[in-house]
Parts: C-alpha cells; sequence; structure tokens
C-alpha cells in the first residue's frame, strides 16, 4: 500500500494583507456581536375604548391582582418601565412602546398594551413634528401577598 503524506506550505502575507484579512474578520465579529434589540410596538385594538390616565391604573391595577401572586414568588414584587407613547392630533394614542421592560413579559404585555389605549389632551396647533407627538410614560406596580398598587407618571 503507497504512503499518504503532506507537506506543509507556508504563503507570506505582506503587512496589507494582514490588516485587511484582520479588518474583515473584526468587521463580521463586530455584526455578529453586535445583537440587535427587538422592540414590540403596541398598538390600539379598533372598537377598545380609550383610556384616561385614571383608567388605565384602573384596569392595570385589576390585571396586576391576579399577577402578584406570581411576582411576589419570582422575587420582583415591585418593577417599572419607560413607555414611549406616539400621540395623535385627537389625543389618542396611535401606538406604544417599552424603551424599558420590567422584565416580566406579561406585565409588559399589559403595561404596553394599556399605554395604547391612552388618550390625552390633544397637542397644541403647530406641537406636531409630523403625524404624532412623543410622549413619555413611567408605568410601575408594586405587590404584596395581599395587595397591588400600580403607578402610571407622565414624564
Amino acid at each position: 500500500m503507497p504512503a499518504t503524506g503532506s507537506t506543509r506550505t507556508v504563503t507570506r502575507w505582506s503587512w496589507c494583507d494582514a490588516a485587511r484579512s484582520f479588518a474583515s474578520a473584526l468587521a463580521v465579529a463586530t455584526s455578529v456581536a453586535c445583537v440587535t434589540t427587538t422592540s414590540t410596538a403596541y398598538l390600539p385594538t379598533p372598537g377598545q375604548p380609550r383610556l384616561s390616565v385614571d383608567d388605565a391604573r384602573d384596569e392595570v391595577d385589576a390585571l396586576l391582582r391576579t399577577e402578584c401572586p406570581r411576582l411576589v414568588q419570582a422575587g420582583k414584587p415591585s418593577q417599572e418601565a419607560r413607555v414611549t407613547v406616539d400621540v395623535g392630533p385627537t389625543g389618542d394614542v396611535a401606538r406604544a412602546r417599552l424603551t424599558t421592560s420590567t422584565g416580566d413579559e406579561q406585565i409588559d404585555k399589559i403595561f404596553g398594551g394599556v399605554a395604547a389605549r391612552l388618550h390625552f389632551l390633544p397637542p397644541e396647533p403647530g406641537a406636531l413634528e409630523g403625524p404624532t407627538a412623543p410622549g413619555h410614560l413611567r408605568m410601575g406596580y408594586s405587590c404584596s401577598a395581599n395587595a397591588a398598587v400600580v403607578t402610571i407618571q407622565l414624564l
């Protein structure tokens, strides 16, 4: 049986070739390492009534009471989220986005869904730079074994 073998070869790279290869590898590594975050937009459901801030607080409070035992057991008795809303010319929120999560997917959905149904006073004439004006909210909760508190603050 004939013997098989291998021969090592060396190819010289100039500094320029090495730099280009390094730059390419760095670009690939950077694009792989740069994880983009996914942003979820919450849109109002057609036909659902719009909510004042007080009504929204009451609605989140009712939904939160069912979540509090789970949140307390999970060690998340209180958290807050930051929400950006796009307010249309009539004062209705056209879209809501969580810019900072509570760390709990279910509570984030509740906050985002309720924020999308908010209604504010219409923006001042000329305040809109486009079809909507941005607004910012802080939404938070605090739970105990038998109580729930919700806060909604306009920033």
